[in-house]
């Protein structure tokens, strides 16, 4: 299970997705790069509502709050033995 991406990092993919979208189609991005940068700002976009990028699992870098411990648990269990009724 991932971990889910911190405010900052998803602020800042949507701000970079709407400029890049913006510039787009305003016309200032034009020639080979304009297509790629387009796909790169729709991803950017997605991964920032979702949340989550796939390529923080691949990479295997975690960009949130909460620490997360990795390590083996054992959890115990025993019976559940209700109260008397009243």
């Amino acid at each position: 299970m991932g971990c889910k991406m911190g405010k900052i990092d998803q602020g800042i993919r949507l701000l970079a997705a709407i400029t890049i979208g913006i510039l787009y189609f305003t016309g200032f991005l034009i020639g080979a790069y304009a297509e790629p940068l387009l796909f790169l700002a729709f991803y950017l976009g997605f991964t920032a509502f979702r949340r989550c990028c796939p390529l923080y699992n691949l990479l295997g870098r975690r960009n949130c709050s909460v620490g997360v411990d990795e390590s083996e648990k054992v959890v115990e269990t025993s019976m559940y033995e209700p109260k008397d009724k009243i």
